[in-house]
C-alpha cells in the first residue's frame, strides 16, 4: 500500500512544545485520514458487495493513522491481475456474457455503473487478459500528501509559538 512520508524541520533557538505538537499533529492526521476514507468509499460506491474499510486514528502517543480493508476482491482491483486461464470446476463448460464495462477506472477516485452486457456464450476454456491495476491507494496518498504536510506545518508552528 502507498505511504505518506513526512520529515520535520524544527526552528533552531525556539522552544518546542512536544505535547502541543502531538495533539495538533494527531488532529491534523485524523482529519486527513477521514478524507482518505471518503475517497476509498468513492471507489466502491456502485459495488453491490462493498468491502469494509477500517480506520485506525492517530493519538497524541501514536502519530500513525490507517485506512485499510482485508477484502480480497478489492486487492485484485487495486493491484490488478495477470493474464490467466479460466476453466470450469463444477460444470462441463463456462457460461457468460461477452460484454463487460468495469465499475472503476485506473487511477480515478470514482465508481460508475458497470456490469455485464452482450450475448451469453459457452466455452470450455477462457483466456482472461488480466485486469489493469487501479492504484487507488497511490492516487489518494499523492493527493493527500500536501494536505498532511500543511497540517504538520501548522502543528509545528503552534508548538514553537
Amino acid at each position: 500500500m502507498a505511504k505518506i512520508l513526512l520529515r520535520s524541520i524544527t526552528p533552531k533557538g525556539k522552544m518546542f512544545d512536544l505535547s502541543q505538537f502531538d495533539r495538533d499533529a494527531s488532529n491534523g492526521l485524523n482529519s486527513t485520514i477521514k478524507v482518505a476514507e471518503r475517497d476509498f468509499e468513492k471507489t466502491v460506491a456502485t459495488w453491490s458487495n462493498k468491502p469494509v474499510f477500517t480506520v485506525k486514528n492517530a493519538t497524541a502517543q501514536r502519530l500513525k493513522a490507517e485506512v485499510f480493508t482485508v477484502d480480497e476482491i478489492y486487492w485484485y482491483v487495486v493491484r490488478g491481475t495477470k493474464a490467466h486461464t479460466i476453466t470450469p470446476k463444477r460444470a462441463p463448460a463456462l457460461r457468460f456474457q461477452t460484454g463487460f464495462t468495469s465499475k472503476t477506472i485506473p487511477r480515478k477516485i470514482t465508481s460508475r455503473r458497470g456490469g455485464r452486457s452482450g450475448p451469453v456464450v459457452s466455452a470450455k476454456v477462457v483466456h482472461h487478459p488480466g485486469t489493469k491495476a487501479r492504484d487507488f491507494d497511490i492516487v489518494i496518498a499523492k493527493q493527500l500528501q500536501p494536505v498532511l504536510e500543511k497540517e504538520v506545518r501548522k502543528a509545528i508552528k503552534r508548538a514553537t509559538s
